[in-house]
Formats: C-alpha cells, structure tokens, sequence
C-alpha cells in the first residue's frame, strides 16, 4: 500500500472512530489498532490525536470541495450555476455532519480548530464565486461593480446559515425545489440581475397592453415569472414565462421552438432586453461595451434569427426593435448604448428591406425620458433637468410606449416598415 494510501487508510478509520465514539472518547491506540497498521506507523503520519482530527476535518472538506468544483464545472447560466452552489454547500455541510455522529458535537463545540483547518476551503470557495460572478458579468446577467467584495459576502452569508440550514430551522417543513425560486428572488436582488425583458417596465406594460388587446403572450426572463405569467392571464388569453438568456444564441433558438410548440405560431416579436454600463469613452472597459452590445442588440439579433423562418411560413409578422433617442442623437458617456440601441434602428431597416416581400414589417421604437423604477432612481435635480427640455413637461409613462407597440404590432400600421419612432414628447424635434 502506498504511502497516500496509508495515510487515507488511517484517516477513515480516525473518522469512523471519532464518529461512534466521539474526539474524546477515541485514543491514538484505537486508531492504531482498528486500522490494522501499529502505532509506529500511525505516530510517522501524526504526532497526536488533533492532528489526526484535522486531518478529517480536512477530508470532508475535500468531499465538499470536489462536489462544487463538479457544479462549477456544469454548463448552466451563471444565475443556476450561484443558486446550485449554494444549495450544495449547504445539503453537503448538513450531509457531513449527520454522517458522523458523535463527531457533529465536536464539529460545533470545536469551531474555532474547524475554523482553523477551513480557511484553505474557505478561500477557495471564494475563488469559485469570483469567477462565476466574473462570468455572469460579462455574460450581462449580473451587475457587479466589486466581484471580490460580493464573492467575500455571498461565501461568509452561506457560512452563517450552516448551523440552522443542519438542524432544520430554515424553510422548515418546504421541499427544496419550492424554495429555490425565493432564494433566487434574494440573490439576484442583491446582485443586481439587471437583464430587462417583458417581466417590468416597458416590457411589461406591453405584454399587458397586448394582451387587453386579445393577444396571446410568451414572455422570456432570466428566471420564470409567474406572478407577471398570472397578471397577464388574468385578462383572458394564454400567457406563458419561459427562463432564457436572450444574449445566448443556442438559448434563444430553444425559447424559440418551445414558443412555437406551445402557441403555434409567432406574430409579434418585441426584442425588449436592456443593460447599460455607463463611462466615457476613455474610462470605458471592454467588458462594459461587450455585456451591452451582447444584450441590447445581438439579443435582438438572435431572436429575430430564429424568429424570421416561422414569420416566413406564415407569409406575415411584426417585429418591434425596442430602441432610444440616444440611439439617434447619441449621448456623451454612453457610446456602448448609444451604439446599441442605433444598431437596433439599422437592424429594424434592414430587416424591413429583406422580409418586406414575405409580408414581414420591421419597425423600431426610440422612447425618451421615461417614468420607469431606473429613472425614478436619478436625484430629483437631474429628474427636473431632463423635465425642462421636454416640450410637454412631463416624463414618459410605461403605457404610451406600449400604445405605440400596439400600434406597431396591428394592422393600423399594415403599411409602416424601416421607421423609427421617437416617443420623446418632443424633446428631439
């Protein structure tokens, strides 16, 4: 047997052992004895009784380890991919635990010699949180200024739930798949999820406005919405929330062909999703113009992709590009949007140009100052300074976006393709 070997050997009889009897009920003689080996060769592997212990400690922790590296390693969004490590490190802490009996006391009344054998756990867990918020980020599903920061207080936040996620304290009587959706909601509130579809704002109010008006609706987010699925249905057609990263092309064909399966055709497509990342020119990153070009225009760009073929068969279909007045005026520190939402414009044009003659109408919308939970968030003096340039005097509601999508998506607009319309109240005149 090898010298590795020895040692393991060693250590599951120590772990057997300590969980029966207890740390302190268990002699280096014990060990020596039910591990068939002598203690001349368990005192050339460990001096005492505690380095022993730690070796244990250390072991489960590998067990641990190696279950979230397998997660880690999982193609899934950086969204599921948190969520997931999360509820492992949690199930795989309770798992270790119970699974040792006599020794979860010692675990407990010794936490400060756990403490010290952890920290190279800890550290690496850490660093496995670092580099899933570092792949959410530039995917552009999380908004994260301080990676390190949020990696620190997501791995020292799941730390303090151990003891009462062991004993059962937490979510008590619940089935683990009921509770994910309310740990996700906190999650990605603290984190910023920030990618903008139908489920708030000006996708919302569409999606209802549609729907008053007798159409059926499918709606993507980065998680399922069904408080909004129910909202929608509520006024009596078919509503349905599907889970997909628009910016991801293989994702987007998926959404597309289960939207197909369930409704059975495709009319209307609003391409709605959102970021910015603000910063001059000089000062902006690449991350910064990637995550928002990723999900303003090549979102758009993927939905129409798998979109165009179904619209086609059908010898008809409205597209909406849901772009800004900053896409046709610019606006100094926001290249990366201003860039954007203009390629939403020239992609509505184009596809106008193409599809025109398969009964495919193209059309995007360039919304201005709008009363939306972002622009509620500015200080009131650059709320009021964008107010006095508006000739109406008022910002924008959610609803006269909407009013001109459905306008867009009718056949009042059955002879309107390549435009842009700017719903401004006649700042940009």
């Amino acid at each position: 047997m090898s010298i590795s070997k020895t040692r393991q050997k060693l250590v599951d009889v120590a772990r057997q052992l300590f969980a029966k009897n207890g740390l302190e009920n268990t002699t280096m003689n014990d060990i020596a004895m039910q591990s068939g080996k002598g203690r001349r060769t368990l005192y050339t592997y460990f001096k005492s009784k505690e380095e022993i212990y730690y070796a244990v400690i250390e072991g489960e922790l590998e067990r641990l380890s190696d279950k979230l590296d397998e997660v880690a390693m999982r193609k899934i969004r950086p969204q599921d991919k948190i969520i997931e490590l999360i509820y492992t490190h949690l199930s795989m802490i309770r798992e270790t635990v119970v699974r040792n009996g006599n020794l979860r006391a010692e675990f407990f009344r010794n936490i400060w010699m756990v403490e010290k054998v952890r920290k190279h756990f800890d550290d690496a867990e850490i660093e496995l949180f670092r580099k899933v918020y570092t792949e959410g980020k530039e995917d552009g599903e999380f908004d994260i200024d301080n990676i390190d920061l949020v990696a620190d207080i997501t791995h020292y936040c799941i730390k303090g739930l151990e003891v009462p996620y062991i004993y059962g304290r937490i979510a008590h009587g619940m089935k683990e798949e009921d509770t994910k959706p309310q740990v996700a909601k906190v999650v990605y509130g603290a984190l910023g999820k920030f990618q903008k579809h139908y489920a708030r704002g000006i996708g919302k109010a569409i999606a209802l406005k549609f729907a008053a008006e007798g159409a059926n609706i499918a709606f993507t987010d980065l998680a399922v919405n069904e408080e909004t699925e129910q909202e929608i249905a509520a006024l009596g057609v078919k509503a349905k929330s599907y889970a997909s990263n628009a910016a991801d092309f293989a994702q987007t064909e998926e959404v597309v062909k289960a939207v197909k399966e369930e409704f059975g055709s495709i009319d209307i497509l609003v391409n709605n999703a959102g970021i910015t990342k603000d910063g001059l020119m000089l000062r902006m990153t690449e991350q910064q113009w990637d995550a928002v070009i990723a999900v303003n225009l090549k979102s758009a760009f993927n939905f129409i992709h798998a979109c165009v073929p179904i619209m086609m068969r059908q010898r008809g279909g409205s597209i909406i590009n849901m772009a800004s007045v900053v896409g046709v005026h610019g606006n100094a520190g926001q290249a990366n949007y201003a860039a954007s939402k203009a390629g939403l414009i020239a992609l509505a044009k184009s596809i106008g140009q193409e599809m025109g003659p398969k009964g495919i109408r193209a059309n995007a919308i360039a919304p201005g100052f709008i009363d939306t939970a972002m622009t509620q968030a500015l200080p009131d003096e650059v709320r009021k300074e964008w107010i006095n340039k508006i000739p109406l005097r008022r910002g924008g509601q959610v609803e006269d976006i909407a009013n001109v999508a459905t306008f867009l998506a009718s056949d009042l607009s059955s002879y309107v393709s390549g435009q842009v319309i700017q719903v401004d109240g006649g700042m940009n005149m």
